[in-house]
């Protein structure tokens, strides 16, 4: 039996990387982090290329840490690696399942397309509709897209009134586009 060819992509120099990346080498003989800001895609013959290693010639790699911070870019990131897929490099995770867990509208779509209770939620780009929303939930928690630890999240009580919520949605809007906002009522999971 041949040794595998398996990358690890995710975040030089980060322990979690490291340490599998290391147990890979000791299993395989072979190690290599692939820093996915430095991957050139070739559209023409879909080929992803990292330093001097052809992804594509792989047998697999271990998704671990597509960026540092979630964000759309980390999104097209993901759509690159399926290329790999298309070529029958093994994926660990796939990366279009990793893209419905990066993207908070996609995963919460998935779990309410999948009969998952959820709180109330509500998409906009609208302030109106947003302060709607607020005003019907109570108090809503509004969510960036792309995060991670609830890095960005916002409490908007109705009580703080119109001109409050206004300036914090504007914020917002600001630096994250969307509204993304669901009610902080209990969901009943019986």
């Amino acid at each position: 039996m041949t040794k595998k060819r398996i990358a690890v992509i995710g975040i030089p120099g980060k322990w979690s990387t490291e340490v599998l990346a290391n147990h890979l080498e000791k299993h395989t003989g072979f190690r290599c982090i692939v820093d996915m800001s430095e991957v050139v895609l070739e559209l023409e013959t879909g080929k992803l290329r990292y330093r001097d290693i052809v992804l594509n010639e792989l047998d697999g790699v271990i998704i671990k840490k597509i960026s540092e911070t979630y964000s759309p870019a980390a999104d097209d990131r993901l759509r690159m690696l399926n290329s790999l897929e298309a070529d029958g490099v093994r994926c660990f995770s796939s990366p279009s399942e990793v893209m419905r867990l990066i993207n908070r509208l996609e995963g919460t779509g998935a779990l309410a397309a999948g009969g998952i209770a959820l709180p109330s939620t509500r998409v906009t780009e609208s302030i109106e509709a947003a302060l709607k929303a607020i005003k019907v939930f109570g108090t809503a928690i509004l969510k960036p897209l792309y995060s991670t630890k609830a890095r960005g999240m916002v409490v908007l009580k109705a009580s703080d009134g119109v001109a409050t919520n206004t300036q914090k949605l504007n914020k917002f809007k600001s630096k994250h586009g969307l509204f993304y906002g669901s009610s902080s009522l209990h969901v009943d999971l019986a």
